[in-house]
């Protein structure tokens, strides 16, 4: 798997391609830290495929997920790819505009936390409504087996809180 500087330089120096497979790594194992798996089902299956693929000669994440069987993927592939919004040609004239790409060993780490504490939250709130349920309430071992999940999530939040550093408040 490429760290974060091997993308960079990656971004220098060699195809886009090795950079995107570089982030598609860096991204499941930094996932699998703290067990967790992207919620939406399209993008786990899209994680899935580049990973199986990853090491294949010739292969290219996004010319694979453009022209892929599944005609939702290849939309959702589209869509994940166009830029949102363009940027004046006003600005772009008087400064130099640092792109995303440029920006990718700040980007990951940060969006991919922010990313893990939704997962956690979102899996807590889940734990919490299923504490809730009456057939849970009076089954003791299925209430202690979800208020252990409960307990080893909050841990996992409170240490992706603290890489996160001062950005991270915890209700």
């Amino acid at each position: 798997a490429m760290t974060m500087e091997e993308s960079l330089y990656g971004i220098l120096t060699a195809s886009a391609n090795e950079v995107a497979n570089g982030v598609a790594e860096h991204i499941a194992g930094d996932l699998a830290v703290d067990n967790l798996q992207l919620q939406d089902p399209m993008h786990r299956r899209m994680l899935d495929e580049v990973l199986a693929r990853i090491h294949t000669e010739g292969f290219v994440a996004s010319r694979y997920f453009f022209s892929h069987p599944d005609p939702l993927v290849a939309r959702l592939a589209a869509d994940l790819s166009s830029e949102r919004y363009q940027l004046s040609k006003y600005h772009s004239r008087s400064q130099k505009i640092v792109t995303d790409e440029e920006r990718l060993c700040e980007l990951v780490p940060h969006l991919l936390t922010d990313l893990k504490l939704a997962i956690v939250e979102d899996e807590l709130k889940q734990v919490l409504s299923a504490l809730q349920d009456r057939s849970v309430m009076t089954d003791a071992a299925r209430y202690m087996e979800i208020m252990k999940r409960y307990k080893d999530l909050s841990e996992v939040q409170r240490a992706i809180a603290k890489r996160a550093g001062d950005r991270v408040v915890l209700s």
